[in-house]
């Protein structure tokens, strides 16, 4: 078994785990759970128990009584340091028809903020498993049984490739809050003043921009009148149409 430890920073005093295993059907009646491993908290060593065969033999036999094992779950617990009641162990459960195909195992530990304690809860997952989560199917195209993945296991649990990670708990960003209203000497909120019209706030441009358009109309005029002027000075002095001379009546 190749066995791999991300540690993170802890302070943990030399100290030993122990983790249980057991099935679960909701058929049965609950079973206990039994030694699986240890695991040495000062080295990362995961010691696994030596009867483990026996244990799957167990939980085999257990499922003879069910109409349908392929709801069986298969859990791993988590020992509490002084605290024996398995009731109140942590404990992660797995599909039992995934131990299959299983290569690989992670068992995460949580620790609490104190590193002094043990950890207090655990993550279990094996790998590979179908991306849609079903289960693994045989060279037959047959889902694969629970008895069958049970017996595989049992065969192959010494020689996973297990990684074992630690995790501290994190501390979420703080929220932004808004900065508290003003409060007056007689302690009442401060009201902001009243938000100013259009034209309050903008009268300045609209004269600058008012201001602009005269000058404007001003110098088009100029210089329209300075056109006229040129023309008339260019073409010459308008012809006055000759005066039509009266009729006299007939006689």
């Amino acid at each position: 078994m190749r066995v791999s430890i991300l540690w993170a920073c802890i302070s943990t005093v030399s100290a030993t785990i122990s983790l249980h295993h057991r099935i679960f059907h909701p058929d049965l009646p609950a079973l206990s759970y039994i030694p699986r491993a240890t695991v040495d908290l000062s080295t990362g060593q995961l010691t696994s128990e030596q009867d483990l065969p026996e244990h799957f033999a167990g939980f085999i036999e257990a499922l003879q009584t069910v109409d349908n094992p392929e709801n069986t779950l298969y859990q791993l617990a988590l020992e509490h340091e002084y605290d024996t009641a398995e009731a109140l162990w942590d404990f992660s459960s797995v599909r039992a028809c995934y131990l299959a195909q299983a290569t690989s195992q992670t068992i995460v530990l949580h620790f609490p903020s104190s590193n002094k304690a043990g950890p207090h809860a655990l993550d279990y997952f094996l790998s590979p498993i179908n991306h849609d989560g079903t289960c693994p199917l045989t060279n037959l195209g047959s889902t694969v049984s629970t008895v069958a993945a049970l017996e595989s296991f049992s065969k192959s649990i010494s020689n996973l490739n297990t990684t074992i990670l630690i995790r501290n708990p994190t501390i979420p960003p703080s929220p932004e809050l808004r900065s508290p209203p003003a409060i007056s000497a007689e302690g009442e909120v401060v009201k902001p003043p009243p938000e100013k019209s259009f034209i309050q706030k903008y009268w300045m441009y609209m004269v600058a921009f008012l201001l602009v358009v005269r000058e404007y109309c001003r110098t088009f005029q100029i210089c329209h009148l300075l056109t006229m002027d040129l023309y008339k000075v260019v073409a010459g002095p308008e012809e006055e149409a000759p005066k039509r001379q009266p009729v006299a009546p007939p006689e």
